[in-house]
């Protein structure tokens, strides 16, 4: 770039009037508070006062919990990219006034206010007075996209006016004309950068271009003192950010807060997505955002807008290049060049981003960084025509404005008086459910919908979670403690009556407006009486128990490789008739994907009566614990409840032909009705009397007695509460059925009493003696000996030295060798194999050597039993490994041969030596 002029002479010839030279400094301000006032009455003219988003409701509790001392979280609850500084400037107004819905809008609108006011400033450094003061009109009387931004509580607004500050501190640094007066510059740069890309990672379109810049001034600049001070600024900036991540791993590219979703790139030059980026990104900061282009006249007036705006940015473009060649104001030409290489970032950033496969409308709040540019180029474009016709230059800034107020029309409430009697409905029944609620809330809400973070805002001393899941993990843990709940649902939703009824239970529904409330939810008492499984049979597995009611949850229904025989639905024959009352399935699937099974009983497996469906839709889970119900999807189980009736034949399906997958049913188990009550809750004083003395640090429980213990003894006895619920932060346990993990000593598990006779079984057929005490309708087991603890693998090198086919061609005879560093004390051998259970693997001997010459033959090595808990009760678990307990032989060398029923590439794919541990601290759970 050639030399600019300088820039004190700039500043010399302005300083008594401002840039444009027709106005003294006294004067502006009134002028620019006058237009800030304009904003302000149409952003409050527009604003959903009646009611707030679920990430509207999400910042208010955040600063509720913030307020009272009970989180400071470093992101907003349930992400993990988005910072929580939302949160923290509502605190101070939600301390005068108290929760409200008006609250959070108007703090949202007050809030806002600083980016038209940044992007006045920002326009006045780079142009001049008269552009300053039209960008401002313009930003005040804006398009809808950016007027809507500006009422919302969601972290996507900051963006625009820290990127509008960014913009002011890059354009001081580029352009000063003293070594420390850049230093500093660039010192607060940083850090205000790295508060912006905490506060919210979108910022980098407008910080990349600046850096780019900064190389382009000095090339030198990162070795260099500013650019140490830059990057210290950035780090300090940003460092809530850092430290989660160093702390916390990110929750995948399928998490439901992941960075990640930010980061990922998507290259895919073809002319659809062109197409989509010119006829649906390019238009939406113009004006299209919810004001689609229905009729000719939006059409042509949206044309007409898109382009004033396109010979704007043009005209600019032009300047920018112009500025190459000097003669123009330093600060103008770094100004054009930061203007254009944001608008560049926004939509190129969009386009390239995994977040490019968003709908329209979500797509949205990714682009408001452009109106940093095209703000201010066209407030400068009408500047410029106004010095050769100021009747154009009217003209033009009219139809803008016109059309600007004309996206916004739809939702200027004090003009429909329609719209303000359907608002003010809405706060009439939301206040009615308020206050019948705080009056007789019993235990806790349950809320089917992202609207629990609303309920959790505006109700003070309450219990109020989400009915499948949370962001907010103590809210999560508080409702699954609770001993009785009620349910706020959608009005026009007819599933949860049908999932109530599933169960067997009753309930009082009363509607507020578009609610539903249910109050006095009870599952009627009843005790049951586990239908032995072992004579089970399936006609797809005639030589055992059929894998659904083998006590194996690495086993299911369907078999990872589907046949014709079992790919459509499941029949048991449970060998005699039996009066069945109630069905429970554990799926081994995601919970996400499970369809809804029917289950169907049938005397003569001819005549077939449907006894319930279970899940009631995919990822919504009903079942009972005591008297009431449980919804969450994680460590619980799928329930069906049904008069008593004679059934010998039992047949799973999916609702919907074909939608059969692998692991529907990884286990199954019927239940018949005794004629006595129902043993009482668990006394939990006693629990904890017991567990303490018996030296118990992992309790296995049910979602609702897990919630208890973890309340009573703050974590000191380690459980698994709130299943499927994220923490503050967005990370959340798999959100699969059941938990796999290797029992300890320390372990113990409450098993409902119908499931303990079976437990016991398990337990002897694995070898571990336990011993048992009775507790209320629960049975607690633990382990009556010391367990053969886990190390980290050592480092090792394995390999296949011989592979011989069976005489059947079915599998094939493996020898598999592994050799360490150096010599150990062996505590157990762990081999993968993926494609073949551990039921079908057959260890023919375990050798070892200190040389790798000298083989000794392992005498009668411990299989190593791998457990799941399904919420209720305890499974094995044959997955695709097989681990011996060695018992303490020594070596350096390992051998290993089995018996596959699979051969060729994948049958085998690590060897895992792993050394005697001093402790349990290495185990995972």
């Amino acid at each position: 770039m050639a030399r600019p002029v300088p820039v004190r002479q700039e500043l010399h010839a302005t300083t008594a009037l401002d840039p444009a030279g027709t106005a003294p400094r006294r004067s502006r301000w009134p002028v620019v508070a006058a237009l800030l006032g304009l904003g302000a009455l149409v952003r409050l003219g527009t604003m959903f006062y009646h009611s707030i988003s679920g990430d509207d409701a999400t910042v208010a509790l955040m600063a509720k919990h913030i307020l009272h001392g009970d989180d400071l979280p470093i992101f907003m609850y349930r992400q993990a990219f988005m910072g929580s500084l939302n949160g923290f400037h509502l605190v101070p107004a939600l301390f005068v006034l108290g929760p409200s819905v008006l609250l959070v809008r108007v703090n949202a609108v007050a809030w806002s206010l600083l980016f038209p006011l940044a992007l006045y400033v920002l326009a006045r450094r780079v142009y001049d007075e008269t552009a300053a003061r039209i960008t401002l009109l313009l930003a005040a009387v804006s398009p809808f996209l950016l007027t809507y931004y500006s009422t919302v509580a969601e972290p996507h607004f900051e963006t625009n006016t820290f990127g509008a500050v960014l913009l002011l501190l890059a354009l001081v640094a580029l352009t000063a004309t003293r070594e420390p007066r850049r230093t500093r510059a660039l010192a607060c740069l940083g850090f205000v950068g790295g508060l912006a890309c905490w506060t919210n990672m979108k910022t980098a379109v407008v910080l990349g271009p600046i850096l780019l810049l900064l190389l382009v001034q000095d090339p030198r600049l990162p070795v260099r003192r500013g650019g140490f001070v830059l990057g210290a600024g950035l780090v300090v900036g940003s460092l809530p950010a850092w430290l989660f991540y160093w702390t916390q791993p990110d929750p995948g590219p399928g998490g439901l807060g992941s960075a990640r979703r930010l980061l990922e790139i998507t290259v895919d030059p073809s002319w659809a997505k062109t197409r989509d980026l010119l006829t649906n990104l390019l238009p939406y900061p113009v004006g299209s955002y919810y004001f689609g282009p229905f009729t000719p006249g939006r059409r042509a007036a949206l044309l007409v807008a898109c382009a004033i705006h396109a010979a704007a940015t043009g005209v600019a473009g032009v300047a920018a290049v112009r500025a190459l060649r000097g003669g123009v104001p330093a600060r103008r030409a770094w100004g054009l060049w930061l203007l254009l290489l944001t608008l560049v970032a926004t939509f190129g950033a969009l386009y390239a981003s995994g977040l490019n496969v968003l709908d329209d409308d979500s797509r949205g709040r990714y682009l408001l960084p452009a109106y940093i540019p095209l703000l201010i180029f066209l407030g400068a474009a009408i500047a410029g025509l106004a010095q050769r016709s100021c009747l154009a230059a009217g003209a033009v800034l009219t139809f803008v404005l016109a059309f600007h107020l004309w996206t916004n029309l739809d939702y200027l409430w004090p003009l429909w008086a329609e719209q303000r009697a359907r608002r003010g409905a809405e706060i009439a029944e939301r206040e009615a459910l308020a206050g019948h609620l705080r009056a007789r809330l019993p235990g806790a809400l349950l809320v089917d919908g992202r609207s629990s973070f609303l309920w959790q805002f505006l109700l003070d001393d309450a219990v109020v979670s989400e009915l499948t899941t949370d962001g907010y993990h103590p809210s999560a843990v508080a409702a699954d403690a609770a001993p009785r709940v009620a349910i706020l649902g959608a009005q026009r939703d007819e599933r949860m009556p049908a999932q109530l009824a599933a169960l067997g239970a009753t309930a009082t529904a009363t509607r507020f407006g578009e609610w539903r409330l249910y109050e006095d939810v009870d599952v009627p008492g009843q005790s049951y009486r586990l239908v032995p499984r072992a004579g089970w049979r399936s006609p797809g597995e005639p030589d055992g128990p059929p894998a659904a009611a083998d006590g194996d949850l690495g086993t299911a229904w369907p078999a990872r490789r589907l046949d014709s025989a079992e790919a459509g639905e499941l029949i048991l024959d449970l060998g005699a008739p039996r009066s069945m009352a109630r069905l429970v399935l554990w799926p081994t699937a995601l919970t996400d994907v499970v369809v809804p099974l029917e289950i169907a009983g049938s005397m003569d497996g001819a005549e077939w009566r449907r006894l319930g469906v279970a899940p009631g839709r995919v990822g919504r889970p009903a079942f009972a614990i005591g008297h009431r119900p449980v919804f969450r999807p994680r460590n619980g189980w799928l329930e069906v409840r049904t008069p008593p009736r004679p059934v010998r034949y039992l047949r799973v399906r999916p609702v919907q032909p074909g939608s059969v997958g692998a692991g529907m049913v990884g286990e199954l188990a019927a239940y018949e009705a005794l004629d006595r009550p129902a043993a009482g809750e668990v006394d939990l004083d006693a629990l904890l009397r017991l567990v303490r003395a018996r030296g118990v640090r992992r309790l296995l429980a049910d979602p609702v007695v897990s919630a208890r213990v973890a309340r009573a003894t703050h974590g000191a006895v380690r459980t698994l509460p709130a299943s499927r619920a994220l923490n503050s932060h967005g990370l959340a346990p798999p959100m699969h059925l059941f938990a796999r993990l290797r029992l300890r000593a320390t372990d113990a598990a409450l098993v409902a009493a119908e499931d303990a006779e079976e437990v016991r079984e398990r337990f002897a057929s694995s070898g571990l003696p336990v011993v048992t005490e009775p507790m209320g309708s629960y049975v607690l087991f633990q382990p009556a000996r010391p367990l053969a603890t886990s190390a980290r693998c050592r480092p090792t090198e394995w390999r296949i030295t011989a592979e011989v086919p069976e005489p059947d061609e079915q599998g094939a005879h493996f020898v598999v060798e592994a050799r360490l560093a150096e010599p150990i004390r062996l505590a157990t051998v762990r081999l993968e194999h993926p494609r073949v259970s551990t039921r079908h693997a057959s260890v023919r001997a375990l050798r070892v050597s200190g040389d790798g010459r000298g083989w000794r033959t392992v005498d009668d090595p411990q299989p190593v039993t791998e457990w799941a808990w399904a919420g209720r009760t305890l499974f094995t678990f044959s997955g695709g490994v097989t681990e011996l307990a060695v018992g303490g032989a020594s070596g350096r060398a390992v051998r290993v041969e089995v018996r596959l029923p699979y051969r060729g590439a994948g049958a085998i794919t690590a060897l895992c030596v792993r050394g005697e541990a001093t402790s349990d601290a290495g185990e995972s759970s």
